[in-house]
């Protein structure tokens, strides 16, 4: 369902501004099925997490390029295992990735090793660990081999589209609810960073340079995310466009069916010279700072013409029915 086509119902009174907003959560869930009613989340920002691990040097990395559909099927693999209280599941993908951990014998054993210290992310916090440099090659380190970590879920750290589910909160009841954690390359019996103790070291090779193909699958990686967060931003602002607030400053009720001087009305209130000099852009802006005055006028400019097709081809109708 197209997101004009939505607006177009809200503002017809055919699905109210709770359906509207529900149906344009930027925010995306999956709900993978298991075995005899189990449900696995994988929230966005462990999509995010997970597709940038890409770059070597502060652990095991995917090669660049990894996709949410990719992530999203391995789930789907090994769904049907998922029991009890979660944990390590493996699946064999060729050369998914590199395995850049591996135990302190083994790493002062690569050539040339040169020991060292980097910060490997832990949830919220940052564990320095031990590193070690080899002259040896990336190549080197291919893996097949790719780890799934998941748990039951925690209902207080839910992603904001589901927290009010009532599905998903009796599955929790139920033990039957779960969450992707993180996905690597390689042994899924690596403990945590912040129980290493030294018994493990991240290995960073020699010569790690970027293939032609990294550095363009990096930069349309930026680019659709920039697209997603350019998108996020344009609901929100039509979102605004289109909100009781507009309705009940205007006294306009209808954009697309009101005469001329109500529509001029509007969009004085919007972006002219406002209600006591205060406008409806300002006060949007005011309310959310990640929105540019220049993001809001290239949208706002969209939305206008929308409106205006729409008004004159309910000119048209009205014209045609009175003929």
């Amino acid at each position: 369902m197209s997101q004009q086509f939505l607006k177009m119902q809200k503002l017809a009174g055919l699905i109210t501004e709770s359906e509207y907003k529900k149906a344009l959560l930027t925010e995306a869930t999956d709900k993978i099925p298991g075995k005899e009613g189990v449900v696995i989340l994988i929230s966005d920002y462990v999509k995010k997490h997970i597709m940038e691990h890409n770059k070597p040097g502060a652990g095991s990395v995917f090669k660049a390029g990894v996709t949410e559909d990719e992530i999203v099927n391995m789930v789907k693999e090994v769904a049907s295992q998922v029991s009890g209280d979660g944990g390590a599941y493996e699946l064999k993908k060729s050369g998914i990735g590199y395995d850049l951990v591996l135990s302190i014998d083994k790493a002062k054993a690569l050539k040339d090793a040169k020991e060292g210290e980097v910060e490997k992310q832990e949830g919220p916090n940052k564990v320095k660990v031990i590193s070690i440099t080899t002259s040896q090659p990336l190549s080197s380190f291919t893996s097949d081999r790719i780890s799934l970590i998941i748990r039951k879920s925690n209902p207080q750290f839910l992603p904001d589209d589901v927290k009010t589910d009532d599905e998903i909160a009796k599955k929790i009841e139920e033990g039957k609810c779960y969450s992707l954690l993180t996905a690597f390359p390689g042994n899924p019996d690596i403990p945590r960073a912040s129980e290493w103790g030294g018994k493990f070291a991240v290995i960073i090779p020699g010569g790690v340079k970027e293939s032609i193909k990294e550095i363009v699958s990096k930069v349309f990686t930026k680019y659709r995310r920039s697209l997603k967060e350019n998108e996020a931003k344009k609901e929100k602002i039509f979102d605004f466009l289109y909100s009781d607030e507009i309705q009940q400053n205007t006294g306009v009720t209808s954009f697309t069916i009101c005469d001329e001087d109500d529509w001029d009305k509007v969009k004085e209130y919007i972006n002219g010279r406002g209600i006591n000099g205060v406008t409806g852009k300002q006060i949007f802006l005011n309310k959310n700072e990640d929105v540019t005055e220049e993001e809001f006028d290239k949208y706002y400019d969209e939305w206008l013409d929308n409106i205006e097709d729409q008004r004159a081809d309910e000119s048209r109708n009205q014209q045609d029915y009175n003929y």
